[in-house]
């Protein structure tokens, strides 16, 4: 999650900037980053998680007030619900927390490629955060749309 990015889709619908009261590095196991979603406002994939043994997806671990996360629910629209999902931060504490995902009939069948701009987000999210070097190298292995397409 780019919480600039965030910031921006709240000001452009009449939304305060989420206040984020608190963020850890944490990591979702047993699960994959997926791009099984294909989002009509970015025109072309958008980050999921799916189910997967012996994976785990990196991510932000967000303390956020009520109006926070009713702002971010509105973000994700109705193709995303949220979960409580077990996370684990980088001292391997466990997190009980909110992870948005998918609907199922939301789904693709398969991956698809996102945008460039999108990709660009997300890696550069991952990278302000010091997700590890191998997760780096497999966000950066994707091969996104162009913009102008």
């Amino acid at each position: 999650m780019d919480l600039d990015d965030v910031a921006r889709w709240c000001r452009e619908n009449g939304h305060h900037a989420p206040a984020v009261h608190g963020l850890e590095v944490a990591t979702l196991p047993g699960h994959r980053l997926s791009w099984n979603y294909r989002s009509w406002a970015r025109r072309g994939a958008a980050c999921n998680v799916m189910a997967s043994p012996h994976h785990r997806v990196w991510g932000l671990c967000l303390t956020v007030d009520d109006a926070a996360l009713a702002a971010l629910d509105e973000k994700e629209g109705d193709a995303y619900h949220r979960t409580r999902r077990g996370l684990r931060t980088l001292e391997d504490r466990p997190r009980d927390a909110w992870v948005y995902e998918v609907k199922p009939h939301r789904r693709e069948p398969a991956d698809i490629a996102p945008r460039a701009h999108y990709l660009g987000l997300v890696i550069a999210s991952a990278e302000r955060h010091g997700f590890p070097p191998a997760y780096l190298d497999g966000l950066r292995a994707i091969v996104p749309l162009a913009d102008d397409e």
